[in-house]
C-alpha cells in the first residue's frame, strides 16, 4: 500500500498507468485516442482529397452563372470539401500538440534535456530534408512529371524549386526545433510549473505573428530590390526564385508557398498551449470551453477582415490573413470539441477500440511515409488506364479527367485509389512496417542516440497502450484491490 501511496502522489494519470501496470505486468504506451485518431484523418482526408483534385476539373465552379445550375447536394459538397480540404496547417497543428506533450513529460521528469533536444532537433531537419527531396522527387517534382507527361522536365532546376518551397514537411521541421528550444527554455528554474506565464507568453506569440504577417505581406511588395516592375504578393514564390539570393530564399520561405512560416507557426505556437494545457489538465479545467471560444474569436475576426475589405483566399497557394483565421478558429474549436467529448469524458479505450476509429488510426501510424507516397497515385490510375482507358476514352495518367456531370465516375476513381493506399497500409502492416520512412528513422535514432528502437506496429496493438484521459481521479476511491480488477477507464469515471 505504500508504494501505491508514493505513486499516486505523482498526479491522476500516473494512478490510471499504475491501475494498467498491475492488470498488464508491463509498462504501456501512453497515447491519446483523440490526437491518433485526427492524425490518421488528417492523412486519410489529405490522400483522399489529393485524389480527388488530381482527377477532378472543377474550373467550371469558377463561373458564378454555371455554378447555379449545378446540384445544389454537388455545390454543398464541394463547399464543404473546399473549406476542411484546405486546412493545410492542420497536420502541424496536432504533430505540435503531441510534441510538446511528449516534450513536456519528459522535461518536467528533470531527465536529461540534451538528449531531447538533439532527437527533437534531428527530426526537424531530417523532416526538412525530406520534404524537399520530396518536393525535387515526388508528385509535383522529376518523377512524377516523367510519369505524367512522358517527358523528363527539371533536372538541377527542380531541387532548386523546392528549396523555395515550404510545404507541410518542411514547415513542422522548422516549428518542432523552434518549439524545442522554446519549451527548453520554458523549463528553466522550474518555468514549467509556471503554466499561466507560458500560456501568455505563447499567446502574445500567436497574436504578433499574425499581426507581422498581415503587415509583412502588404510591406513585401513594395520592395524595390525584389519587385523592380511591381507586383502583388501572389507572384512572390516565382519573384524569389528568379531572384536567386539567400535574402529572398528567407523571404520565400516565411512567407510563400502553401505553409510558409508565417502565419504558421501560430498555428504551432497554438498546438503547443494545447499540449502543455493537456500535460496539465488540473491547471485549466475549463480549458475546452476556452478553446472553442478563443476558435471562434478566431473565426469571426476572419469574416471581420474579410467584411472590411480584406483580401482573401480559397485554395490558392498563398493564404490570406483572413482565411487563414477562419482555418485557424475552425481546428481549434474541432479539437477541443474531440478532445472534450473523448478524453475529457474519460473514453479514450472505448473510442480507440471503435471498428471506424481503428481504421482511421491505421493511417496515421505512417504519416510521414504516406506524405511522400502521393506519387504512388498513378498505380491505380495506371490499372484503370489498362482496364478502362480504351473504352472510355480517357487517359487516366493525366490530370483533370472528370468533369461536370461525370461525378459518378470521379467517386469509382477516388475510392480505387484510397482503396489501394489501405491495402499497402495493410499488408506493410504485417511486416512490421519495415523500410517505411518511420522505421528508419527509429532504426538512426536508436544507433546514434543509443536508444531501444520503438516497434511502430505497436501503436496499432491495443494491448500494449493505456489511453490517456484528462478526467479527475477520486484517489480516496481507490484501493490497492480495485486497482488488480477493471479497467483504468472503469477506476476514473
Amino acid at each position: 500500500m505504500s508504494e501505491y501511496i508514493q505513486v499516486s502522489q505523482q498526479g491522476d494519470e500516473d494512478i490510471q498507468s499504475l491501475t494498467y501496470s498491475l492488470k498488464k505486468d508491463k509498462k504501456p504506451l501512453k497515447r491519446i485516442a483523440s490526437l491518433d485518431f485526427l492524425r490518421g484523418l488528417a492523412l486519410f482526408s489529405m490522400i483522399t482529397y489529393h485524389s480527388l483534385m488530381g482527377v477532378y476539373d472543377y474550373s467550371f465552379l469558377e463561373d458564378f452563372e454555371t455554378l447555379l445550375e449545378i446540384n445544389i447536394i454537388i455545390v454543398v459538397i464541394l463547399g464543404i470539401c473546399a473549406f476542411f480540404g484546405t486546412w493545410h496547417g492542420f497536420f502541424l497543428f496536432i504533430s505540435s500538440i503531441v510534441n510538446s506533450y511528449a516534450v513536456f513529460k519528459k522535461l518536467s521528469r528533470n531527465e536529461n534535456a540534451k538528449p531531447i533536444i538533439l532527437k527533437q532537433f534531428f527530426m526537424g531537419i531530417v523532416l526538412i530534408i525530406i520534404g524537399w527531396l520530396e518536393q525535387a522527387l515526388g508528385y509535383y517534382g522529376i518523377i512524377g512529371s516523367l510519369i505524367s507527361t512522358g517527358t523528363y522536365t527539371g533536372g538541377f532546376s527542380k531541387f532548386i524549386w523546392s528549396l523555395y518551397r515550404i510545404e507541410t514537411l518542411q514547415i513542422i521541421g522548422f516549428c518542432l526545433i523552434i518549439n524545442t528550444l522554446i519549451l527548453y527554455l520554458f523549463s528553466k528554474n522550474d518555468g514549467l510549473k509556471k503554466h499561466s506565464r507560458n500560456m501568455i507568453i505563447l499567446a502574445c506569440m500567436i497574436v504578433g505573428t499574425i499581426v507581422f504577417t498581415f503587415f509583412m505581406r502588404k510591406w513585401i511588395p513594395n520592395l524595390n530590390w525584389l519587385y523592380p516592375d511591381g507586383g502583388s504578393i501572389l507572384d512572390l514564390s516565382s519573384i524569389t526564385i528568379s531572384t536567386g539570393t539567400f535574402p529572398a530564399w528567407l523571404i520565400s520561405i516565411s512567407f510563400a508557398n502553401l505553409l510558409p512560416i508565417f502565419p504558421f507557426i501560430a498555428t504551432s505556437f497554438a498546438g503547443t498551449m494545447i499540449g502543455l494545457t493537456l500535460a496539465n489538465p488540473g491547471k485549466v479545467r475549463l480549458a475546452p470551453l476556452y478553446g472553442i471560444l478563443i476558435g471562434l474569436l478566431s473565426m469571426s475576426t476572419g469574416v471581420i477582415l474579410i467584411a472590411v475589405g480584406s483580401p482573401w483566399s480559397t485554395i490558392e497557394i498563398n493564404t490570406e490573413v483572413s482565411t487563414y483565421l477562419l482555418r485557424f478558429g475552425g481546428q481549434i474549436i474541432f479539437i477541443w470539441a474531440f478532445l472534450y467529448f473523448i478524453e475529457y469524458r474519460g473514453r479514450g479505450d472505448k473510442f480507440a477500440n471503435r471498428h471506424f476509429v481503428k481504421f482511421i488510426r491505421r493511417w496515421g501510424v505512417l504519416s510521414l511515409t504516406l506524405y511522400c507516397m502521393k506519387i504512388f497515385e498513378y498505380i491505380p490510375r495506371l490499372i484503370m488506364q489498362l482496364l478502362f482507358g480504351t473504352i472510355s476514352g480517357k487517359n487516366f495518367m493525366k490530370s483533370k479527367i472528370y468533369g461536370n456531370g461525370e461525378e459518378l465516375g470521379l467517386i469509382f476513381a477516388v475510392i480505387l485509389i484510397v482503396s489501394m493506399y489501405h491495402l499497402v497500409l495493410v499488408v506493410w502492416e504485417k511486416a512490421n512496417y519495415i523500410g517505411s520512412l518511420e522505421w528508419t528513422i527509429s532504426k538512426v535514432q536508436s544507433k546514434l542516440l543509443t536508444t531501444d528502437m520503438k516497434q511502430i506496429v505497436d501503436l496499432l496493438d491495443s494491448e500494449k497502450i493505456y489511453w490517456v484521459n484528462f478526467i479527475p481521479v477520486k484517489r480516496e476511491a481507490l484501493s490497492i484491490e480495485n486497482l488488480s480488477s477493471g479497467s483504468a477507464e472503469e477506476q476514473s469515471a
